[in-house]
């Protein structure tokens, strides 16, 4: 990514006081005036697999160590808040203030439990009843949360290695480089509605999601230039008691595989949630995004 290697930006501490978070940079040069008042995702900007990589183990928050021996934050607690998002976002949840009752924390009990596109409603919840619980429960969340990462860190590093070190480089086994990494479905499920969501046209199948596409296989007929209303099933989890999570989505065919030997076709779709609900529900329960399967 080039110079320089630290990105440094203002957050609202304890009792919303300034101060400057310490990262090492994983995006280019003047992203946060691009994203504003959002939050980021895949559509801001491509990132690099190695920046990915350190984004997706935590290890760009290091250098925040900087920040906790200055007394600025500690090892535990609510993430600290950029003042956009804050005034944009946030100052008007019900009881949003309590988590400036703590210093911030390098990590966050609602930053584990749940992907960035989940409600901010949601993450203040979470993040409430961790400033609001005993001592004792703080201490045993700590150690989890230290267990968590680490195995986080240990498989993220192996799977890192083994597709862009061995997979790529030596064994040559991917010929088509991804912007995204699939996820794939073994039991999901999806029925293609009508734009209106009134009529159900096809059910099929999801092989594979990443935050663009899906891949869908069943005996449909999917045509472009029209645009579908998609409900999608997620795979049945003990974590949720044995059901399903289902999500909503408009897709837009890209392009029509070759079709399977029992006669089932296979489709490319690009696909948008309906809601910020939705973007969350495929985050959470198809894309796997959150850092602990916690059941919600």
């Amino acid at each position: 990514m080039g110079r320089p290697v630290f990105y440094v930006g203002e957050r609202l501490g304890y009792q919303k006081k300034p101060f400057n978070i310490i990262k090492f940079r994983t995006l280019g040069l003047g992203a946060q005036q691009k994203i504003g008042g959002e939050l980021f995702n895949h559509k801001h900007a491509q990132i690099r697999p190695a920046a990915q990589f350190m984004r997706d183990t935590r290890l760009d928050e290091l250098p925040q160590l900087l920040n906790i021996a200055r007394g600025e934050m500690q090892f535990i607690g609510p993430r600290p808040e950029r003042y956009e998002v804050y005034v944009q976002q946030c100052k008007d949840i019900p009881n949003y203030e309590v988590r400036f009752q703590t210093a911030p924390g390098v990590v966050g009990f609602s930053q584990l439990c749940t992907p960035h596109s989940a409600p901010k409603t949601m993450r203040a919840r979470i993040d409430r009843q961790y400033v609001t619980s005993s001592s004792r429960s703080q201490v045993g969340f700590g150690l989890f949360a230290a267990w968590v990462l680490l195995r986080r860190l240990v498989v993220g590093s192996v799977n890192y290695l083994w597709r862009e070190k061995i997979g790529n480089q030596l064994l040559k086994g991917q010929a088509e480089r991804r912007a995204h990494p699939r996820v794939r479905l073994n039991t999901a499920t999806v029925e293609i509605m009508s734009y209106d969501g009134k009529e159900k046209l096809y059910s099929g199948r999801i092989c594979d999601i990443n935050s663009e596409y899906l891949r869908l296989t069943g005996h449909m007929d999917l045509q472009p230039d029209i645009r579908y209303r998609a409900r999608l099933k997620s795979e049945a989890k003990a974590s949720l008691g044995g059901r399903s999570k289902v999500a909503y989505c408009y897709v837009d065919l890209i392009r029509e595989n070759a079709g399977t030997a029992d006669g089932e076709r296979e489709f490319i779709v690009e696909y948008e949630p309906v809601s910020p609900l939705n973007h969350y529900l495929v985050d959470q329960y198809f894309l796997h995004k959150s850092i602990i399967a916690c059941p919600n």
